[in-house]
């Protein structure tokens, strides 16, 4: 591919485009340049740049050699002519560039409101964006964002969006951008920018609820969706409902049977679980084992600010719940060691391990070491006392936790 070799192929292939406009015949000359330049090109759709990085564009042409391009005027209406009915993106977008040579940013607007066109939206805003016209981005952005599909296209306006307000100092749209960029692209790293800065215009609970309300609209439509999509939204949803504090509530959304699968499909099981954890111990950082289960399954780079709110409250967790919470670690503790452990599975007894590490650490940090003794014994010394892997497992946990050494 042309990536392998280290030239700048816009360069060459602007020179290239260059040389075929001056040496074709006045005739022929629109549609040879729009084959030099590879109008047919897969430009991807949910390229969040709308030029190929290697592919030039009209204005490169034109730049390619200081002498004087005859016939130039007469050309951008060619490809006009040429390119007005066709839809793939490259086409489109030298269809808009031709445009903008011509009328400028007035006929540019006109055309891309024409053709609806998602890579022409966002060309707008870029050429707006390039002339440091801020209102005029804001408006632009403002207007793609409502005629775009929720794509990486669509995530791009949105950002936009946030650097017109950044320069305009007008806040609101930098929170309506990160709004839109979550609901382009639902992600934990969306929803973590957008409460960010919720949180610095002190404006949380709104945008909370606002997230919950698209999350649940999403997730009524998930038949649509594939069974990923559902379960990254699920996992949204149940994240969103802690930071509003509303363990219970999340408590209540899970399959609480799911005892595989945490890494998968039944992921939002094991971030209520160990958020259950978190909340017995009031998250305390003696509860190594525990915090490594957080690592695991929630505590990611790009979450900062999520994770930061949902350990918040759940060190002010209400107490009234702890024993519902209780049965609930315990069930879950012994089905997924009894899951793993009795069908021999074996590379994930560090799993079950962590687990029954995680349980005992909550039991001793709520004054019923007793009982966590007597869990472990039942585990490693009754049930599964001829299973030499999976008690090397338990030793390796035990060894680990302050609270376990020596159990």
């Amino acid at each position: 591919g042309r990536h392998d070799i280290g030239i700048n192929w816009r360069e060459t292939l602007s020179r290239y485009c260059r040389c075929v406009y001056e040496t074709a015949s006045a005739a022929d000359r629109t549609q040879q340049v729009l084959d030099a330049m590879e109008v047919d090109y897969p430009v991807a759709g949910q390229y969040d740049d709308p030029y190929e990085k290697c592919l030039p564009s009209l204005q490169d042409v034109y730049n390619a050699r200081p002498e004087d391009i005859s016939e130039w005027d007469d050309f951008l209406q060619g490809i006009q002519t040429a390119l007005q009915r066709k839809r793939d993106n490259r086409a489109v977008l030298l269809c808009l560039e031709a445009i903008y040579l011509t009328d400028g940013l007035q006929g540019l607007a006109t055309a891309v409101r024409q053709k609806k066109s998602p890579v022409g939206y966002l060309y707008w805003v870029n050429q707006l964006e390039e002339e440091a016209l801020w209102e005029e981005t804001a408006q632009a952005a403002l207007e793609a964002l409502d005629s775009m599909p929720p794509d990486r296209l669509r995530t791009a306006a949105a950002t936009a969006l946030i650097r017109a307000g950044q320069q305009t100092e007008k806040k609101d749209l930098v929170l309506h951008g990160k709004q839109e960029q979550f609901f382009s692209e639902p992600n934990g790293q969306h929803l973590d920018c957008w409460l960010e800065e919720a949180r610095k215009q002190e404006a949380k609970e709104e945008m909370l609820h606002t997230a919950l309300a698209f999350l649940n609209n999403r997730l009524e439509g998930s038949q649509k969706d594939t069974s990923w999509q559902e379960n990254r939204f699920f996992l949204l949803k149940i994240k969103v409902l802690l930071l509003l504090g509303r363990l219970e509530d999340a408590f209540a959304e899970i399959d609480g049977k799911a005892v595989v699968g945490w890494s998968n499909s039944k992921q939002t099981t094991a971030v209520v679980y160990t958020y259950v954890l978190l909340a017995l111990v009031r998250c305390s950082v003696e509860a190594r084992t525990i915090h490594d289960l957080f690592s695991g399954y929630l505590a990611l780079s790009n979450e900062k600010t999520i994770t930061d709110e949902i350990l918040q409250h759940l060190a002010k967790a209400d107490a009234a719940a702890q024993e519902e919470w209780f049965q609930f670690a315990e069930r879950m503790t012994q089905a997924r060691i009894d899951h793993i452990v009795s069908n021999k599975y074996r590379k994930a007894y560090a799993r079950a391990a962590e687990v029954l590490g995680g349980y005992m650490e909550a039991l001793i940090l709520n004054d019923r070491k007793d009982q966590a003794v007597e869990f472990l014994h039942l585990n490693r010394n009754q049930k599964y006392n001829r299973f030499s892997a999976f008690r090397a497992e338990i030793q390796r946990v035990t060894g680990r936790s302050p609270l376990l050494a020596g159990l």
